[in-house]
């Protein structure tokens, strides 16, 4: 699951709710579902790959349930309404073209197309042909923010594997969470919007005390999500730094 969670759900307690690829637990924190619909605002996940609309099953094929997060929510799990709003992403052409997304979308390709286990030239092929080049050549993209990012860095050391959540540094080496210590490694963002877009904060110690302060990149951006969509703050998502 790494830390998908924290680009939806932000824990009170700082706690991160597993770094395991097996969870199956139901995360009860505020999060970005039940802030928007607070706001009165719409949602969709667009899942590539997923059995059904609505699922929130276990993986099936390329698609793996720990990359889409809104599954986990207790907010979905238990209203059919919210859980209709996980949608296969075939849809995603379909809405663009009718011009009905709605005001937070969440793409999540399968792990041939997210460069999991196809290649990234394979990923940047599918994420131009089916993303990119469609949603900003719309009209509705004309006051809209894409925030492309991944979830992990692919590591440094001899086993990657290891080094993407539970990376250490090189003997001696200062421990930065997120960088050189545990938490995802490096990750990279893009963000692309007709509208002006400030810098979203790079990770600090501003946290230290309350959460690991690699949390905070994660934040920034579902900060400025909850904030361009007028929901409320919540978890770390209020702290001053982002």
């Amino acid at each position: 699951m790494r830390m998908k969670h924290q680009i939806t759900a932000g824990p009170a307690d700082g706690l991160i709710e597993s770094f395991d690829d097996s969870f199956s637990g139901t995360i009860r924190d505020d999060n970005v579902v039940r802030e928007l619909v607070k706001a009165g605002k719409s949602w969709k996940c667009y899942a590539e790959s997923i059995p059904a609309p609505g699922y929130v099953g276990t993986d099936s094929g390329v698609y793996v349930r720990r990359h889409n997060p809104f599954s986990y929510l207790f907010d979905v799990q238990n209203s059919s309404a919210q859980a209709a709003n996980i949608v296969p992403f075939t849809q995603f052409a379909t809405d663009l073209a009718n011009n009905a997304l709605p005001q937070y979308s969440f793409i999540a390709p399968n792990v041939d197309d997210d460069a999991h286990d196809g290649s990234l030239a394979q990923a940047d092929t599918w994420l131009q042909s089916n993303v990119i080049v469609p949603l900003t050549a719309s009209p509705a993209f004309q006051s809209s923010l894409l925030i492309i990012t991944f979830d992990e860095s692919d590591g440094r050391g001899a086993d990657a594997a290891t080094d993407c959540c539970a990376e250490q540094g090189l003997p001696g080496e200062e421990q930065l969470p997120g960088i050189t210590g545990p938490g995802g490694g490096r990750v990279g963002a893009v963000m692309i919007s007709p509208c002006e877009v400030n810098s979203l904060a790079t990770p600090t110690s501003s946290m230290a005390g309350t959460a690991s302060p690699w949390c905070n990149a994660f934040f920034s951006s579902l900060s400025a999500i909850t904030f361009s969509k007028s929901a409320g703050c919540f978890g770390f998502t209020s702290e001053s730094c982002l």
